[in-house]
């Protein structure tokens, strides 16, 4: 609920000055909180993904399977792009602070745990990596590693990005098939 002194409608619309929020955890007693009831969450058990009881790969949001389409020929070789990373990544202990635990402490943290994580961060990856702004040690200074492994990583990152353009423009083009030539492709 919103009051204020300068309170007021013009076409429908309220302003105000000030609003009150009232959250259920707010409650004067425990009756007044309605059905919710604090529930402890199981403790963490070091497994970022997991499989379900029906056989499926879990979280299904953080898997390719969920952005991209089964008929998708691109599919197979975008797994085994991000495997080889991924692999890679952990050769280079990426993986020991770009996980969500955040035991390295970081301001901004990138996550490379999953396939759609890494996705949404190569370019970033594959800058950082080249311009030698990654890794960093246990109090944030330029680490060398390894030229070979360097380049591993810059080579199975690339390869991946690649993947992922060729991927999102079978996508696209399926689309604009699928809904009309009212979409446009982007290269």
């Amino acid at each position: 609920m919103c009051h204020g002194p300068d309170h007021g409608s013009s076409h429908g619309i309220v302003y105000s000055t000030s609003c009150v929020f009232r959250f259920r955890s707010q409650g004067e007693s425990e009756a007044a909180r309605g059905l919710y009831t604090h529930g402890t969450p199981p403790a963490f058990d070091g497994h970022w993904q997991w499989t379900d009881s029906s056989g499926q790969l879990q979280p299904h949001a953080s898997l390719f399977s969920n952005k991209y389409s089964a008929a998708n020929p691109f599919l197979p070789m975008l797994d085994n792009a991000y495997r080889n990373f991924a692999t890679d990544a952990r050769k280079a202990t990426c993986l020991e602070c770009h996980a969500p635990d955040n035991q390295a402490e970081m301001d901004h943290l990138v996550l490379l745990q999953t396939p759609m994580h890494a996705s949404g961060e190569i370019d970033r990856v594959i800058t950082e990596v080249r311009n030698g702004e990654m890794p960093r040690d246990d109090v944030g200074l330029r680490k060398e590693i390894d030229p070979e492994l360097r380049a591993g990583i810059l080579r199975t990152a690339e390869e991946f990005r690649r993947t992922l353009a060729e991927a999102d423009q079978w996508e696209a083009k399926r689309r604009a098939t699928e809904y009309g030539s009212h979409l446009t492709l982007q290269p």
